[in-house]
């Protein structure tokens, strides 16, 4: 498949008319940059799973190793533990680490996959274009009905039998541990993130800075007080919720009200996460790593200008950050 060359806006159906041929996807949210590939699409076939490369280390101790996407875009990443740590991609691609290298996992889709999350590691989701759902056991993959043809975007769960994933056209569905069930989101807009708390206060976040939260019974909007698209969503707890977006956008839900925050960075973010309300990580293009402290945003330094799109970590000792083309950074030096 051609992979467009500049990431376009989120799950928009004009703008992919706009998209160059080949890309027909609606999502196409960070179609990454890789010019030895786009001139010649036998380079990224020939690329191999390579978490041998001797990393190359930033001042900020972000180390740089080699790609593990095999050419083809990787879109999330997402683990139990340290020691199993799954990424999702572009035709059907899913790989894991098992705390010493990366191995190529058989989904049985050539689907675009582009969210990841579990309970454990023997109960893990991935979802994507028209609906894909896959659930993995630890042992294989297999496809599951979801009773919708929208691309489903991300996928978060508070138990094994309370999971919830959002799309476009504002979809949101939920699993009760036997069947995914459709709910009224109230919304028609892209919803691109989601993350709770508990089961009782669960936010999705999409186009136009559009927030809706459950509160164990509805689904209701929330005033962002931004228009910009946003990608990312995470809280250390139902008090303290943080949303990433285009144009450098972070806004912080204190208090029932959400406000903006000054990342110092004007590049989209595409994933936060952390640990606790004082020690959060956000990622975006151009390489970008923010840092929340508790106080303010700091730019790390990670020796990469790459498209950053998906952050999670097991503890302020164990940080990775994923790339579109399927680098990976990892924090702190080993």
């Amino acid at each position: 498949m051609t992979h467009c060359v500049r990431p376009l806006l989120l799950g928009i159906v004009m703008l992919c008319q706009l998209l160059t041929a080949g890309c027909h996807n609606l999502w196409a949210p960070f179609l990454g940059t890789n010019p030895e590939c786009q001139a010649n699409a036998a380079l990224c076939e020939s690329e191999t799973l390579d978490a041998t490369v001797t990393p190359v280390c930033s001042s900020d101790s972000w180390c740089l190793r080699g790609s593990v996407s095999q050419g083809r875009p990787v879109r999330a990443m997402w683990g139990s533990d340290p020691l199993n740590i799954w990424i999702v991609g572009d035709g059907g691609t899913i790989l894991k680490w098992n705390g010493s290298a990366w191995s190529s996992q058989s989904s049985g889709t050539s689907t675009n996959l582009y969210g990841v999350w579990g309970s454990s590691s023997g109960s893990v989701w991935a979802v994507g274009d028209a609906g894909a759902i896959l659930k993995g056991n630890g042992s294989g993959w297999s496809s599951q009905s979801s009773g919708t043809a929208q691309s489903l975007f991300q996928v978060w769960g508070s138990a094994a039998n309370n999971v919830w994933a959002v799309g476009a056209g504002g979809t949101v569905l939920r699993w009760d541990g036997s069947a995914w069930s459709p709910q009224t989101s109230g919304t028609i807009q892209t919803l691109a993130g989601v993350w709770g708390s508990d089961p009782a206060n669960v936010w999705a976040v999409g186009r136009a800075g559009t927030i809706v939260k459950w509160n164990g019974t509805a689904w209701a909007p929330q005033t962002s007080g931004s228009s910009k698209n946003l990608f990312g969503v995470w809280g250390s707890d139902a008090s303290n919720v943080w949303a990433v977006g285009d144009a450098g956008t972070i806004l912080k839900l204190s208090g029932g009200t959400w406000a903006s925050q000054a990342s110092g960075s004007s590049q989209s973010l595409w994933s936060v996460w952390g640990i606790d309300s004082r020690s959060i990580w956000v990622a975006g293009f151009g390489g970008t790593v923010l840092k929340w402290n508790g106080t303010a945003w700091a730019t790390q330094s990670t020796g990469t200008a790459g498209e950053l799109v998906s952050v999670w970590g097991s503890g302020a000792d164990n940080v990775w950050v994923l790339e579109t083309f399927g680098s990976t950074l990892h924090f702190p030096t080993p």
